[in-house]
């Protein structure tokens, strides 16, 4: 009961403490882009794949185009290294 009793004191006192905050500062040398302008430069695609175990169910992902390409291209570079690897460790 004294457990309770003490929390609820920390949780009153806490409302008294001013909360500190940081100044907001940001690493980009270039303005944000308008939503518009970087939707038609990246635009969003769909691709639909089938649920394993199941000859129905399908399940549909969408990313932006940028996003399937880098996907893509550690996809490849896994591949790559894991080839690499096997002809490595067998010799």
């Amino acid at each position: 009961m004294s457990i309770i009793a003490a929390v609820l004191l920390m949780a009153a006192g806490a409302g008294d403490v001013p909360a500190v905050t940081q100044p907001e500062t940001t690493t980009n040398s270039q303005p944000a882009k308008p939503e518009t302008e970087q939707a038609s430069n990246d635009p969003m695609v769909c691709h639909s794949y089938q649920e394993l175990g199941s000859r129905l169910k399908r399940r549909k992902v969408c990313m932006h185009k940028s996003e399937w390409d880098a996907q893509n291209r550690e996809e490849k570079m896994m591949i790559n290294r894991t080839q690499v690897q096997r002809g490595t460790i067998g010799n």
